[in-house]
C-alpha cells in the first residue's frame, strides 16, 4: 500500500508539470515561500494569528472566514512548554480530553466527540485510535474549524476539526537544542535544524527522544522517539514541492484510570494509584509520509495536489473494570488484548483562482478526493483476577480466554467539492460552497457473540455550507454560517446491516473584533448543532447497534488572544455549553453528553520585561476552570469541576540561551481530568519543568 500510494504520488506530479508550464506567463509567487507578513502556512508572530487556511483551504483572512476558526501558535506551545494536543487545546473555548489512558487522542469539541477528525496540514485523516498520541516537535500551530467541516474535509465529527500545521523549512539557517527535565523523572531533548541546501532546496529535521515515569504508579517507564525529516523544493518563485516525513515509537503502559462505584463516587483512595498490571502495555510505530505541491500558472489560477499515507501497526494490552462486589472494595477486572493494523492514503487535487466578474471579487476553489483505508484487528479476551482497590496486591497473570474477535475493515472514499469566496463589496463576504462524496464500506466480523457476519454499506452525502460576513469597520466582522458534516460509522444492526453514517447540521453566528490597536482580536460565537443517526448499544445484544439517536448542542463561546499591553501576551477563551441527548431508544432524553461541561474556560498570560534591570526576565501564569460533567451516559453520574493554576519564569540570557521553568497545578489541585463509562482520568499533581533552550 506505501509503495502505491508513493507511485500515485510522483504520478501525480509529473503529470501536473506539463500542465502548469503550458502557459508562458509571469509567474507569482508559491503561497508557502516565505514572504513578508503572516502566511496561513507559517510561524506567527506571537499569539494572535491573523491568517489560516484551515476553515477555506485557501490562505485567507480570519476575520473574513465566516465560521469561527481558533489558532494556537507555537509561541503559545513553547511558552507553556505543552507537550501533547491534550495542553494544547485547553487554550481553546469548548474543547476537553474524551479520556487519558495514554493510548491515543480523542477530544470532546462543543460536546461532541471527536475521534476521526484530526488532520495534519489539512490532509490524512485519523480514522481510529490506533495511532499514538501527536508529538508537537514539528508542529508549527493547532487549529481547531468549529462546527462541520465536511464541505472540504468529507469525514469529520459535528463538532469541529483539529488541523496541525507542520513546520516548514526556512530560507535561513537555524538549529535550536531544547533538554527538558522535570518532575517524575521526565526527560526530553529535542532538536530543530533547517536551512538550505542551495538556492532552489531548503531542508527540516525534527528528531525527540522522551522517557518518564508518572505520577500513576506504573510498572513501565512510557518512552518515546519521534523523528520527521522535511523539504522543500523550489525550481521557479511560481513552483513548490515540500515532502513531510515522520517516524513516531511510542511504548507506554495502559492506563484504566479509577474505578467508579455505582452513583459515580470514587472510591477513598489515592489519586496516584494504578489498577492494571505490569503487561498492560501499548506500543506502535506510526509512519506518514506527506507532500504539498503548488504552481502558480499565472496572476490568477494555481494548483495544489496534497496527499498522505499512514502505516501503523499496534498491540496493546489493556485492563477493563468488569464493577465491584457488594462489598464495594473487591474490583473485578477483565484483559484484552488487541492488535491493529491501519495502512491509509489520500490525495486532494485542486485548482485555485483569483478573479473577478463585474464589480465581485471571487476566489474559487474546486477540488478533487480520494482516500482508502484499511484496517485489520484481533481482539482477544481472558479471564483476570479482581483486586482490593485498598489493599491491592499485583502480579495476576492472564486467565483463559474468554473470547477472540476478528474485525476487517476497507472504507474507500470519492468527493467532489467546490467553493466561491465572494467579495460582494467592501463590507460583505459571502461563502458558498458544495461537497459530493460517495464511500464504500466494507466491515467482516468473525467470532464472538456476533458471528460471522459480513457488512456493506454504500452510500453518498451532499455537505453543503453557507456563511456570510458583514464588516462595518475594519476592526469588526459580523457573521453567520450554516453547515452539514457526515461520517462513517462502524456497527452492524441485528438485521445483519451495517450502521449509516452519521449526520450533523449547524446554525451559527458571531463577531470577530480586533483589540488594544490591532495588537489582539477575539471571537465571539454562538451555535446549534444537532447529530443524527447517533448509533447506541443494543440492549438485546451487546455486540449489534441501535441507529436511531439524535444529539444537541448549543452554547456561546469568546477566544481572545494577542498582546494588551506592551510586554503582555495573552490567550484566554470561555464557554457556556448545554449538549444533551434528544432521542435514544435507551438513553434517558435529556441526559448530558459525556465530558461536557456547563462551564469552562482559561486565561494564559506573560509579562516579559524590556528594561534593566530584568531585560529578559519573562513571568506567566495561566488558569483552567471547568465546572461539573457528565460521565457516563447510560448511568449518568457526576463529575465534579476543578480550577487549576499554571505559572512560568523565563529568562533569555541573550539571542542563543533561554532558561525557563513551568509549574504546573501550582496548588497541587486533586481533580479528575476527564471521564469514562466506569472510570475517571485524574490529572496531573504539582509538576516542575526546567528548560534549556540553545539556538546555535
Amino acid at each position: 500500500m506505501l509503495e502505491r500510494a508513493l507511485c500515485l504520488a510522483a504520478t501525480l506530479n509529473c503529470a501536473l508539470w506539463p500542465v502548469a508550464h503550458a502557459q508562458s506567463v509571469p509567474a507569482v509567487r508559491a503561497p508557502s515561500v516565505e514572504v513578508e507578513g503572516e502566511s496561513a502556512y507559517g510561524p506567527v508572530d506571537g499569539y494572535d494569528a491573523e491568517r489560516s487556511a484551515t476553515a477555506t483551504r485557501t490562505d485567507t483572512l480570519i476575520r473574513d472566514v465566516p465560521q469561527s476558526v481558533q489558532v494556537v501558535p507555537r509561541a503559545v506551545i513553547e511558552d507553556q512548554t505543552a507537550f501533547d494536543l491534550i495542553d494544547v487545546l485547553e487554550n481553546v473555548s469548548n474543547v476537553q480530553p474524551q479520556d487519558n489512558d495514554n493510548s491515543d487522542e480523542s477530544f470532546v469539541i462543543r460536546g461532541f466527540n471527536n475521534d476521526t477528525s484530526a488532520a495534519r496540514d489539512g490532509a490524512g485523516f485519523k480514522i481510529n485510535g490506533s495511532t499514538a498520541r501527536s508529538d508537537l516537535a514539528g508542529v508549527e500551530r493547532v487549529e481547531v474549524l468549529k462546527g462541520p467541516a465536511s464541505v472540504l474535509y468529507g469525514t469529520t465529527d459535528p463538532g469541529g476539526m483539529i488541523n496541525i500545521v507542520s513546520k516548514r523549512p526556512l530560507a535561513r539557517p537555524d538549529y535550536v537544542a531544547t533538554l527538558t527535565a522535570g518532575s517524575f523523572d521526565f526527560y526530553r531533548a529535542a532538536a530543530d535544524a533547517s536551512g538550505p541546501v542551495t538556492r532552489s532546496l531548503r531542508y527540516r529535521f525534527n528528531a525527540v527522544y522522551e522517557r518518564s515515569e508518572s505520577f500513576r504508579d506504573f510498572f513501565v517507564e512510557p518512552e518515546s522517539v519521534y523523528l520527521a525529516p522535511t523539504v522543500s523544493w523550489n525550481p521557479r518563485p511560481s513552483t513548490e514541492l515540500i515532502v513531510f516525513a515522520e517516524y513516531q515509537k511510542t511504548d507506554t503502559q495502559l492506563d484504566p484510570g479509577l474505578p467508579v462505584l455505582p452513583g459515580g463516587r470514587i472510591p477513598d483512595i489515592p489519586f496516584s494509584r494504578y489498577y492494571g498490571e505490569a503487561f498492560a502495555g501499548f506500543e506502535v510505530p506510526v509512519y506518514q509520509l506527506r507532500y504539498v505541491f503548488e504552481e502558480s500558472l499565472n496572476d490568477r489560477w494555481s494548483l495544489r495536489a496534497t496527499g498522505a499515507v499512514q502505516d501503523s501497526e499496534s498491540e496493546e494490552t489493556r485492563i477493563e473494570f468488569r464493577g465491584f462486589e457488594d462489598d464495594e472494595k473487591t474490583l473485578n477486572r477483565e484483559a484484552r488484548r488487541q492488535r491493529t493494523r491501519e495502512v491509509r492514503y489520500s490525495v486532494q487535487n485542486e485548482l485555485v483562482g483569483k478573479l473577478r466578474a463585474g464589480d465581485f471579487g471571487h476566489t474559487v476553489l474546486a477540488g478533487i478526493a480520494y482516500s482508502e483505508d484499511r484496517q485489520s484487528e484481533t481482539d482477544e479476551g481472558f479471564e483476570l483476577d479482581a483486586i482490593d482497590v485498598f489493599d491491592p496486591v499485583y502480579s495476576a497473570t492472564l486467565g483463559p480466554r474468554i473470547e477472540r474477535l476478528s474485525f476487517d475493515q476497507e472504507l474507500d472514499a470519492l468527493g467532489l467539492y467546490v467553493q466561491d469566496q465572494i467579495r460582494v463589496s467592501q463590507a460583505w463576504i459571502l461563502v458558498a460552497g458544495l461537497r459530493f462524496d460517495r464511500y464504500h464500506r466494507s466491515d467482516r466480523f468473525r467470532g464472538g457473540d456476533i458471528g460471522d457476519l459480513d457488512a456493506k454499506v454504500r452510500d453518498r452525502a451532499f455537505s453543503p455550507r453557507l456563511g456570510a460576513v458583514y464588516q462595518p469597520a475594519e476592526w469588526l466582522s459580523v457573521y453567520a454560517n450554516t453547515a452539514r458534516s457526515f461520517r462513517p460509522q462502524i456497527g452492524v444492526q441485528q438485521s445483519g446491516i451495517g450502521a449509516d453514517a452519521e449526520r450533523g447540521r449547524q446554525i451559527e453566528a458571531g463577531i470577530k473584533f480586533d483589540l488594544f490597536d490591532n495588537r489582539a482580536s477575539a471571537t465571539l460565537s454562538v451555535f446549534d448543532i444537532r447529530k443524527e443517526n447517533v448509533l447506541t448499544t443494543d440492549p438485546g445484544q451487546a455486540n449489534f447497534v441501535l441507529q436511531t439517536g439524535e444529539q444537541r448542542s448549543r452554547g456561546v463561546e469568546i477566544d481572545i488572544a494577542g498582546d494588551i499591553a506592551p510586554g503582555l501576551k495573552v490567550i484566554a477563551n470561555a464557554a457556556l455549553l448545554d449538549a444533551v441527548v434528544v432521542e435514544d431508544p435507551v438513553i434517558a432524553k435529556g441526559t448530558d453528553a459525556v465530558n461536557a461541561p456547563r462551564l469552562s474556560g482559561r486565561f494564559w498570560g506573560i509579562y516579559r520585561f524590556r528594561g534593566e534591570p530584568l531585560s529578559g526576565l519573562t513571568l506567566g501564569a495561566g488558569l483552567t476552570a471547568v465546572s461539573n460533567r457528565n460521565g457516563n451516559l447510560f448511568e449518568p453520574y457526576n463529575v465534579p469541576g476543578y480550577v487549576r493554576l499554571d505559572a512560568v519564569i523565563a529568562y533569555r540570557l541573550n539571542h542563543r540561551i533561554q532558561f525557563s521553568l513551568n509549574f504546573k497545578n501550582v496548588t497541587d489541585k486533586q481533580y479528575i481530568n476527564s471521564a469514562g463509562s466506569n472510570a475517571v482520568y485524574p490529572g496531573a499533581p504539582f509538576s516542575v519543568f526546567g528548560k534549556v533552550e540553545l539556538r546555535l
